[in-house]
């Protein structure tokens, strides 16, 4: 009797190990999405006029604070640290100040692919807004980074088509401003 209950048994310890680690990776991912939803919070309970200048805070400005505080509130987080920065630089490109995005994307590069790795669709779509924000200052630079993520984006698809097209859009952009 007891060797008939013994594969029922391990079976159902078994069900329950996976379940708590279900469990414990389901907690995680809701740690993380409950920081970021603070973060971007916290930036936006910034958007006050400045104290004694009476100016208006603009996007800009509140882009900027969110990559210095990146930097100094979330380095014990790189995960959150890297998907932020990514952030943080979409909307300087999506304000027309690509550059503005270089460091926070430098960073979110270095702390990302360490943990996502180097073909991650995030590492991957991290070094596109790289190579758009550093294109005016160095062209050539820009051009090696995108060559580098290419490929791996080609290897992700269809996950990886919005960064592919990016790439390869931004790349020929390159290439037809040195040909001029």
């Amino acid at each position: 009797a007891f060797a008939a209950v013994l594969p029922d048994f391990a079976a159902v310890l078994v069900g329950l190990g996976v379940a708590l680690w279900q469990a414990g990776v389901a907690r995680a991912e809701a740690a993380r999405a409950e920081q970021v939803k603070q973060f971007i919070a916290s930036i936006f309970n910034q958007a006050r006029p400045r104290q004694g200048q009476g100016g208006v805070v603009t996007a800009s400005d509140l882009l900027a604070a969110a990559a210095q505080r990146i930097e100094s509130e979330l380095t014990s987080n790189p995960r959150v640290a890297s998907e932020l920065g990514v952030m943080v630089a979409e909307g300087f490109n999506v304000l027309g100040e690509p550059a503005n995005g270089e460091a926070p994307l430098r960073s979110a590069v270095a702390r990302g692919e360490p943990i996502y790795g180097r073909q991650h669709p995030t590492v991957l779509w991290a070094k596109v807004l790289l190579a758009d924000s550093i294109d005016e200052q160095d062209p050539q630079a820009a051009l090696r980074v995108l060559a580098e993520v290419l490929p791996s984006a080609r290897a992700g698809l269809p996950d990886t088509a919005k960064t592919l097209t990016t790439a390869l859009y931004l790349q020929s952009y390159s290439l037809a401003k040195g040909n001029r």
